[in-house]
């Protein structure tokens, strides 16, 4: 189903917040218990990147594929290291899903809530709370 996904990501470091947000097209298609998000993002370069979230009860993941490739996977209570290979290397930043909600009404209109730390190195964590919003195009 063609759908607009709306993105929100509000994150706090070092004292520091930081909000972030956009509105692309993409598709969503439902998998057993999971809903699967697909979508592209068109960097300032024009480098594309393929983007595939992945929502179930118990996880999220996200995948980028593009010149910064990345797998995170959050899940409640359990600390992932993730793996982001940008073009100046491997960066190796773990992430804990703190809390997660999901609204669903079945027929295309979503509301995604997660909050999770990423840790690099010995600092301390960023914290995120993400609200990714979903519904229909006309």
């Amino acid at each position: 189903m063609k759908v607009w996904i709306a993105l929100d990501n509000h994150i706090v470091f070092d004292g520091e917040t930081d909000n972030v947000g956009v509105e692309v097209q993409g598709e969503l298609t439902r998998v057993a218990d999971s809903v699967v998000l697909h979508y592209e993002e068109i960097g300032s370069d024009g480098d594309r990147t393929d983007v595939q979230i992945t929502v179930s009860e118990e996880r999220v993941s996200i995948r980028r594929m593009g010149p910064v490739s990345s797998l995170m996977i959050l899940q409640t209570g359990i600390r992932h290291s993730c793996l982001f290979r940008t073009p100046a290397g491997i960066l190796n930043m773990d992430a804990l899903l703190l809390e997660c909600e999901r609204e669903d009404d079945g027929g295309g209109h979503l509301r995604f809530g997660w909050h999770y730390s990423l840790y690099v190195g010995p600092d301390a964590p960023a914290d995120h709370h993400m609200t990714v919003t979903v519904r229909p195009m006309e």
